[in-house]
This record gives structure tokens, C-alpha cells and sequence, in this order.
């Protein structure tokens, strides 16, 4: 597979989104916002870029601009050109006053790329406002009953995750498993799911530790984790704080 390939097929959820997004301006009489026919259509993009993901969320809008560029030059939108705009996801009630923003003063028709946090908490105003919510990376399985009419994501569930984590700890044998769990949805979606799962399986946690984003160290979790002697440690954090712990364990020994 070529570097091309993959670039592309990593794009696949954002064209997935343009799709549905055009379905929306474009399912009633083709007129875009300005009331005639190809006058163009606003989308809103909420990802996150501040914060524990904005490693994440930067690409991701640079990917959105680029790929709306490209639909714009085909001319083959039925809403005419795309505009997007682009707000920070921030905690759950900034990613809804960014949503309730885009929609009711930009007129988005529809919004595509926030997290499982972000997700979770515009679902319900996308509902009510009948526009489109687009997910790439929400795999929280509160979605798992909350998605359907108008709120869509392009991963499995945290369900599917959640048990392949399980299953490869049972499969190693360990008997003592510790977590470590990262105070956000998608983390703690997928914890909740292995943790239950092994659980089950007749192996119980020597030690469950919810932690906070955004701290420049962890060794107090760490050191509660450590002293319940685990013989492996389920880690779900994000970029910044998975990175502090692993790098503190390590030192730890």
C-alpha cells in the first residue's frame, strides 16, 4: 500500500460526511441557502483544537478544508460551493454553544467532526434541529442507542474495542489486571466495556483509577495503581496524559 493510498483511505469519513451533508442541503427542492438553486451551503466543523486532542483535531480541520476545496472545483454539488467553518470542540457545553452557533448564525445544514465527548453532547440539539451530525472518530457506546436519525459516525463502537481489549488480556493469562482511565467519554466508554468483559470472565480489578486531563503528572494515580501490584496495567488516555503516564511508569520501574 502507498503513502497515497493511506492518505486517502484517511480521508474516507470526511468524503463519507460531504456525502451526507449534501444529501441534507440537497433532499429538498436542490435550492442552497440563499433560496436559489446552487447558492451554496454552509457546513459547521466542531473538533477539538485546544486540549488533550488538538494533535487530533488540527489535521482533522486542515483535512476538511482541503477536501471541500476539492468537491468546490468539481462543480458537481447540487447546493453550489461548500463554506466551512470551523469552531473548537472545547468541553461538552462549549461543543454545544459552538454547534447552536454554527447552526442557528452561520446556517450550517449540518455539522461533521467532533470526538465521542462532542458527539455526545450536540446528538440531542442535532435532533431537535434536524441536522446532519457527522462523527469520524465517535465510537462511544452511548451512541450506540443515542445515533440514528441524523446523528451518523464513520467507527465501531467502543463495544467492539472494548471487548478485543478484553479478550487479548484473558488470553494472556493475566490475573491481576489495573486500569487506568482517562475522565472523558470515549475513554471510559471503552474501559467500562474491557473492564465488564474480564470481569465476567472471572478476573477481577486489582485496582480502577479514573484520571483527570490536562495534569503534569500522574504519579499519585500511578503510585495507587503501583501499589495494588498489578500484573499489567489497562491504560486509556489521551495523547497528552497516556503519554505522561507511560513515560512516568517507565521511570517508575
Amino acid at each position: 500500500m502507498t503513502s497515497k493510498d493511506v492518505h486517502t483511505r484517511s480521508l474516507l469519513p470526511i468524503l463519507v460526511s460531504l456525502v451526507l451533508i449534501a444529501t441534507a442541503c440537497g433532499a429538498g427542492d436542490g435550492e442552497g441557502q440563499d433560496g436559489a438553486e446552487g447558492g451554496g451551503v454552509t457546513i459547521g466543523a466542531v473538533v477539538p483544537l485546544t486540549g488533550e486532542l488538538a494533535a487530533v483535531g488540527e489535521p482533522t480541520a486542515e483535512q476538511f478544508e482541503w477536501v471541500v476545496e476539492i468537491v468546490n472545483a468539481t462543480g458537481l454539488n447540487p447546493c453550489g460551493d461548500i463554506r466551512l467553518v470551523v469552531r473548537d470542540q472545547g468541553d461538552p457545553e462549549e461543543a454545544i454553544r459552538a454547534a447552536t452557533q454554527l447552526v442557528r448564525a452561520e446556517g450550517a445544514v449540518a455539522i461533521a467532526g467532533p470526538t465521542s465527548d462532542g458527539s455526545v453532547a450536540i446528538a440531542p440539539f442535532a435532533k431537535t434541529e434536524e441536522v446532519v451530525l457527522f462523527s469520524p472518530p465517535g465510537g462511544t457506546v452511548t451512541l450506540d442507542e443515542l445515533g440514528g436519525d441524523f446523528v451518523y459516525r464513520a467507527v465501531p463502537s467502543d463495544s467492539a474495542g472494548g471487548e478485543v481489549a478484553a479478550r487479548w488480556l484473558t488470553d494472556q493469562g493475566y490475573q491481576r489486571p489495573a486500569y487506568m482511565i482517562l475522565n472523558e467519554e470515549s475513554p471510559l466508554s471503552l474501559g467500562e466495556v474491557a473492564i465488564g468483559i474480564v470481569e465476567q470472565a472471572g478476573i477481577p480489578a486489582v485496582a480502577e483509577v479514573i484520571f483527570n486531563p490536562g495534569q503534569p503528572s500522574y504519579q499519585g494515580e500511578l503510585g495507587e495503581i503501583l501499589d495494588a501490584d498489578p500484573d499489567v496495567i489497562f491504560l486509556a488516555g489521551g495523547l497528552e496524559s497516556g503519554s505522561t503516564v507511560i513515560r512516568e511508569a517507565d521511570a517508575a520501574g
